[in-house]
C-alpha cells in the first residue's frame, strides 16, 4: 500500500496534507479544487416547448 501511495505522490495524484511523518492523510488534488470551486447556481425552474415556466424536477 505504501509503494502505491508513494507512486501516486510521486506523479502529482496524490498530495499529502498533514505534514506529519506518522498518520499521514492524502489529498486528490483534482476533487479538492472542484470542492473549493463555487457552484454555478441552478435555476429553480426550467421553460418547456411552449415557452411555458414549469417546475424543474
Amino acid at each position: 500500500m505504501n509503494a502505491a501511495i508513494e507512486l501516486l505522490r510521486k506523479i502529482g495524484i496524490l498530495k499529502e496534507i498533514t505534514g506529519k511523518r506518522r498518520d499521514r492523510v492524502y489529498a486528490y488534488d483534482a476533487y479538492l479544487n472542484i470542492l473549493r470551486d463555487k457552484p454555478e447556481p441552478k435555476p429553480d425552474h426550467r421553460e418547456d416547448d411552449e415557452n411555458k415556466v414549469v417546475p424543474h424536477v
